[in-house]
């Protein structure tokens, strides 16, 4: 049997995940979780990003691929997984570039010796930059509730007194 993980910005760890659990955890991203890396037999395809505006590298061992868009939706992400998974190349097909680079980033990122020749996506940045702009838009979606409430209450008060009059 194949060595599959998944793996979540969390730390949690799923060897030989089912269908169902990859499609959850992609789904998540932007809500619980920042990304998450599919490992198949140490070929790797990852994603990051917020809802709808996800964004997918892959390294192939021999070279790695990244998208040119970061808004991919979870469905789309999933289908790529799952193709990648299956070891269908149709999931190159949701790049607009087919071209693959030398050596991985990835493998990059383990050899020390040897610098990275083209620009990368810091997954870890762009994932705090979504969270950041999760965290704004949650904090004034409160703020807007609440004085909401405070209005529909202060209303209620002026109506339920103007009634006792």
């Amino acid at each position: 049997m194949a060595n599959i993980t998944l793996e979540d910005s969390k730390g949690k760890l799923i060897q030989n995940p089912r269908e169902v659990q990859i499609r959850e955890t992609i789904f998540n991203i932007g809500e619980g979780i920042d990304h998450c890396i599919l490992n198949v037999e140490g070929k790797v395809i990852q994603t990051a990003g917020k809802k709808n505006e996800l964004f997918v590298e892959a390294d192939l061992g021999s070279g790695s691929i990244a998208a040119d868009r970061a808004d991919y939706s979870p469905e789309d992400v999933y289908q790529m997984f799952m193709g990648f998974l299956n070891d269908d190349d149709t999931w190159k097909d949701h790049f607009t570039t087919n071209s693959f680079s030398g050596p991985s980033d990835f493998s990059r990122s383990h050899n020390p010796t040897e610098q990275a020749k083209k620009p990368k996506i810091d997954v870890k940045e762009e994932a705090g930059k979504a969270l950041q702009q999760e965290g704004r838009y949650v904090a004034r979606r409160q703020m807007r509730r609440g004085i909401r409430g405070v209005l529909s209450l202060i209303t209620g008060l002026f109506i339920k007194n103007k009634l006792r009059k």
